[in-house]
């Protein structure tokens, strides 16, 4: 059911967070899935006795929860959940664990983050999967939120790369699109370096291209660059890695995502959209993207507003 605005503004949410101001997960979590809730910024040195209903923000690539995380939660006597940005960590471990025992989940959970009442967290993972947490794709970095919607109807690139080409298979990727012709690739020294391009070109490049294959990172196949490349305008080619388990729980079966065994029908998938209208392909996913968003902010925030312990 959808979240009235009355239901948002009696909930007073109050919010400590480890992020930083400059963090790049800031823009999806403040300007997206909280835009039109109450909420306060609390600060981690507040009196404990005066939060009541809090959610806390932090990003960590560590197994555990973060020792300032802990001790902050430890001080509290309310309720709390917790949202556990960027955790990559958990899918290196992803096959061997995928049938998971039902009955060993929640000392799993309760082992990673204690005992919040509710658990947001990135990065899906079989670990994970059970009421009391909700897995969230990890949206996009700062920039990239395309509140005006604009389509580009220039598209003067096949295909489209940008990003560290050292990680896993993204060579083989990027030989692939040079032998396709037509291609933007501008490969960076590493995560967010000093070479890398500003956002706003990205997003020019990004909407001026028909596709634009996301091959995996460090650890886990979802990237950031899908959901900025949605954000451009673009069309985003995703690969099997182990299954698409990791975008289907996410995203849903029905995701109009093109999805490929291979990079080597990369050139399939190009013809195959020109075929078909590169246009009416782009549109069609886009209205698929805007609803799939829709449904996933107003999921979070009934999510929390649906916990008993914080009404």
């Amino acid at each position: 059911s959808d979240v009235c605005s009355s239901d948002l503004e009696l909930l007073m949410l109050q919010v400590v967070s480890f992020i930083s101001d400059q963090a790049f997960e800031r823009e999806s979590t403040f300007d997206f899935l909280l835009n039109g809730f109450n909420y306060e910024i609390k600060n981690v040195n507040d009196d404990p006795s005066t939060f009541t209903n809090v959610l806390v923000i932090y990003s960590s690539t560590r197994q555990m929860v973060s020792e300032d995380v802990k001790n902050f939660v430890s001080s509290l006597s309310c309720p709390y959940a917790l949202f556990h940005m960027s955790n990559e960590w958990m899918w290196a471990y992803y096959p061997r664990v995928a049938n998971f025992p039902e009955s060993e989940i929640d000392s799993a959970i309760e082992t990673h983050y204690g005992n919040p009442n509710h658990i947001f967290r990135n990065y899906w993972h079989p670990v994970f999967d059970c009421d009391k947490v909700t897995q969230l794709p990890i949206f996009w970095l700062n920039g990239f939120l395309n509140n005006k919607n604009i389509v580009n109807y220039n598209k003067i690139y096949k295909t489209t790369f940008i990003g560290d080409s050292s990680k896993n298979d993204r060579k083989d990727v990027i030989s692939i699109m040079k032998s396709m012709g037509d291609c933007f690739v501008h490969e960076t020294s590493g995560w967010m370096s000093e070479d890398c391009i500003s956002v706003d070109k990205q997003v020019e490049v990004y909407s001026q291209s028909v596709i634009c294959p996301c091959p995996m990172g460090g650890c886990h196949p979802e990237v950031f660059r899908m959901c900025e490349i949605l954000e451009s305008n673009s069309i985003p080619v995703i690969m099997q890695y182990h299954d698409f388990e990791y975008h289907n729980r996410i995203y849903g079966y029905d995701s109009p995502i093109p999805k490929i065994k291979s990079w080597d029908d990369l050139p399939k998938v190009y013809k195959q959209i020109v075929k078909s209208g590169v246009y009416e392909t782009t549109e069609r996913i886009q209205n698929w993207y805007q609803n799939w968003k829709v449904k996933t902010k107003l999921n979070f925030q009934s999510t929390l507003l649906s916990l008993k312990e914080f009404n």
